[in-house]
């Protein structure tokens, strides 16, 4: 699984809403989580994805699991999670078929080029990943 290494986080946009996992063992309180349901309330824009190369010319797309779900062109919504002191990151996240979202990629803009993706005038909505 690919990781996102964070220098100094200087501002969070994001705000958590609602946190719940479903246990495999509802017993095991510790043991494996096999699902579960993260709501968060952040700025966003669309993008109708043809590839996955960045936006901008300086732009980081990391790549979850999902290939055989993501290939396809699609909206994508680009949830705005906030700023490093070198960095804006960010969710992409497409519509699954329950009305939630899923993730299946990460993106991180240098701060000189993150009005060329997330601009100050962007209004925040709750989205629920799962």
């Amino acid at each position: 699984m690919n990781q996102v290494f964070i220098d100094k986080i200087a501002r969070y946009s994001a705000k958590l809403v609602d946190c719940t996992t479903e246990l495999e063992d509802k017993n095991s309180p510790f043991g494996q989580v096999k699902g579960g349901r993260l709501t968060l309330r952040a700025k966003f824009v669309s993008h109708v994805s043809i590839s996955w190369e960045g936006i901008t010319k300086n732009t980081l797309i990391r790549m979850d699991d999902l290939e055989d779900e993501v290939d396809r062109p699609q909206t994508s919504i680009y949830l705005y999670l906030g700023r490093t002191t070198k960095f804006a990151i960010g969710l992409i996240l497409r519509p699954s078929t329950d009305g939630n979202f899923i993730r299946v990629r990460q993106i991180q803009v240098p701060k000189a080029e993150e009005k060329l993706v997330w601009s100050n005038y962007l209004k925040h909505q709750t989205f629920s990943i799962i």
